[in-house]
Formats: C-alpha cells, structure tokens, sequence
C-alpha cells in the first residue's frame, strides 16, 4: 500500500506515481480520479509512456471536450 503525493502539487504527485510504477513493475495504472484531479492523471498517463505501463483513462483533449458542454455536444452530434 502507497500513498501518493497531494495533487496540490502536481510534479510531486505524478513523480510519486511513476515512482511506484518503477519501483513495483507495475503494467497498468487505473486511476479512479475525483474530477478535480483527471486532467492531472492524464498527465500522469502521459509520463509513465516511458515505462511500458498502460493507463486506463482518458487524454487531456478528451477530457477537455468531455468537460465542455458544448464541444461534447457537438461530437455527440457528429456520431450522429
């Protein structure tokens, strides 16, 4: 059992994180983000790239437009 750094400080956080992953072997991050922190697990998905750990979650773009009421409106809208 781990516990991370405080998202407040947003290096420290997904430093503590890729710390794990190399420390443990890890191969797949599931975060479960309050929505305050996912952008920043995006993040955290991007840095553990290096790593060969898989992350479950959604990149900034996505959760951008999933956050935008109208631009997911407008993707909803272009699925038809």
């Amino acid at each position: 059992f781990y516990l991370c750094a405080e998202t407040t400080d947003e290096q420290a956080y997904i430093q503590s994180i890729v710390d794990i992953v190399k420390q443990e072997g890890i191969d797949m991050f599931v975060p479960v983000s309050h929505s305050s922190s996912e952008c920043l697990d995006a993040l955290v998905k991007q840095a553990l790239l290096p790593y060969n750990c898989e992350t479950i979650h959604g990149d900034i773009e996505q959760l951008n437009m999933l956050s935008d009421k109208y631009a997911f409106t407008q993707y909803a809208r272009s699925l038809g």
